[in-house]
């Protein structure tokens, strides 16, 4: 894909950016010989770039891409938030689609501008954050249920 970075139809030119660092995200994924199940999924507020497959396993990217390192490495910026709403998005997107396959989460970090284009892919760039569900599991997240707050009468 050739490096071309114009506005058009008033898009920002961030925006058109981001848009053609997920198309060579894309077109990167089909090479490795991923299948691309969705892209820019969305359910309410919660999104996920690339929804992919490689063999049984389900694979959520997040594709992050910047014209220089001036600001960082692009996989600096999917930061706690970013991971606890890709987990979300990944859940949501499950219970959807009704299915129970294993899944993992991807980052593609893409260095973009006319002098380079860079792609790195970190696979199973990291795992969801554990919830508390009950006796016997791993950590609560709020040990305080609304209910305790509840003012009696």
């Amino acid at each position: 894909m050739q490096f071309e970075l114009k506005s058009t139809c008033g898009m920002a030119l961030h925006n058109i950016l981001g848009r053609q660092g997920e198309d060579l995200a894309v077109a990167f994924l089909k090479e490795k010989g991923l299948q691309i199940l969705d892209r820019n999924w969305k359910l309410g507020d919660l999104e996920t770039d690339i929804v992919a497959k490689q063999d049984d396993e389900l694979v959520f990217v997040e594709v992050k891409t910047r014209a220089s390192l001036a600001w960082g490495n692009p996989e600096d910026a999917v930061d706690e938030l970013r991971k606890r709403r890709m987990t979300a998005a990944a859940n949501a997107y499950i219970k959807y689609h009704r299915l129970d396959n294993p899944f993992r989460f991807d980052i593609i970090a893409i260095v973009l501008n006319p002098t380079e284009q860079n792609i790195d892919h970190i696979e199973n760039a990291f795992s969801p954050r554990p919830r508390y569900i009950g006796p016997g599991s791993y950590k609560p997240e709020n040990k305080w249920s609304k209910s305790r707050w509840k003012r009696k009468k």
